[in-house]
C-alpha cells in the first residue's frame, strides 16, 4: 500500500513542468481574484461594513483554498489512468494484494500529492496577508486550517478514486478534468454569493460536500475580522452576511456548526472507500 503510494508520488513529482504550471494556475487564479473579484464585493459591500477589503479578500482565499484541494488530488490521478492506458494495473490485481490496499495506495498517492500542494497555496495565501499587512489568522486557526485541508484532502482522494475507475482513456480523463475545474467553483460557492443564487442552487451546493471544505475554511479565515467590521451596526447583519457569502449553513433553521461541517467529511470519506473497495471487488477496472 504505501509502496503504490510513494510509486504514485514519485511519478507524478516527476513531471517538475506539470507541477509546475499546476501551482501557477491556482497563482493567477489568486491574482485574478484579488484584482477583480475582490473590487467587485468591495464595491457591494463597502457602504455597510468597516475595513470591507479584508473580509472579501479572506472569503476569496478561503473559497481558492477549497478549489485547491479538489484540483490538485485530482491531478495525481492521471498516474492511475497512465496505468489502466498501459495495462501496468493488471499487474496489481495479479498479485495477492488485497483491493482495498490498492484503493488505500492510489487513494494515498493521491493524498500526499493534493495535501503537499495544497499547503505551499495555503503558506502563500497567509503570506500574501502578512506582506500587505492585512488580517493574518492565529496560529490555533492555522492549525486547524491544516486539519480541514488533510481531510478535505482525503475525501477528495477516495471520491474523485471511485469515479476515475469509470475512466478508461486519457482524453476521457482530460475532458472530465476540464468539466470539473469549470463546475467546481460553482459548486463550492466561489463565484457568486449563495444569498445571490436561487433557493434550490443553494440547496444543491449544501449537498455537495466539498462545498463543506469552503465553509469550514472560510469560518477561520475571517474568524475575527467579520465581527469587528460588523461592530458599528447591529448583530443581525453580520449573521445575514454569514450565511449570504456562505460563511454558515442553516438549514430548517438548525444552524450546522464546524464539528457538522467535519462529520460531513469524515462520513463522505469513508463511504467513498468502502466504494471503491466494493466496485474493485467486482471487476478489473
Amino acid at each position: 500500500m504505501l509502496t503504490l503510494a510513494k510509486r504514485n508520488l514519485l511519478i507524478y513529482f516527476r513531471d517538475k513542468m506539470g507541477v509546475f504550471f499546476s501551482l501557477l494556475s491556482v497563482l493567477l487564479i489568486i491574482a485574478l481574484f484579488v484584482l477583480f473579484l475582490s473590487n467587485t464585493f468591495s464595491q457591494e459591500y463597502g457602504g455597510d461594513i468597516e475595513e470591507v477589503s479584508k473580509v472579501v479578500n479572506n472569503w476569496i482565499f478561503a473559497g481558492i483554498l477549497g478549489v485547491t484541494t479538489v484540483t490538485t488530488t485530482k491531478g495525481a490521478f492521471v498516474v492511475m489512468v497512465n496505468d489502466k492506458v498501459s495495462h501496468i494495473y493488471k499487474d496489481f490485481y495479479s498479485t495477492p494484494v488485497q483491493r482495498y490496499r490498492i484503493v488505500a495506495g492510489y487513494a494515498l498517492g493521491a493524498f500526499f500529492v493534493g495535501t503537499i500542494m495544497s499547503v505551499i497555496i495555503f503558506v502563500v495565501l497567509i503570506s500574501y496577508n502578512a506582506i500587505i499587512g492585512s488580517h493574518v489568522m492565529s496560529v490555533l486557526n492555522m492549525l486547524k486550517t491544516i486539519g480541514v485541508i488533510l481531510l478535505s484532502v482525503l475525501l477528495n482522494a477516495f471520491m474523485i478514486f471511485f469515479f476515475t475507475m469509470f475512466i478508461k482513456t486519457n482524453q476521457a480523463f482530460a475532458a472530465i478534468s476540464t468539466i470539473l475545474g469549470t463546475l467546481i467553483g460553482f459548486m463550492m460557492g466561489i463565484y457568486v454569493p449563495m444569498g445571490e443564487l436561487p433557493g434550490v442552487v443553494q440547496s444543491l451546493i449544501r449537498f455537495f460536500p466539498q462545498s463543506y471544505t469552503t465553509k469550514l475554511f472560510r469560518r477561520l479565515f475571517i474568524d475575527g475580522i467579520a465581527e469587528d467590521a460588523f461592530s458599528h451596526i447591529p448583530a443581525q447583519y453580520l449573521q445575514q452576511f454569514q450565511e449570504d457569502m456562505g460563511v454558515i449553513y442553516v438549514i430548517n433553521g438548525y444552524q450546522l456548526t464546524m464539528f457538522d461541517g467535519v462529520l460531513v467529511l469524515a462520513a463522505t470519506s469513508i463511504i467513498f472507500f468502502f466504494l471503491s473497495v466494493w466496485r474493485m471487488s467486482r471487476r478489473y477496472v
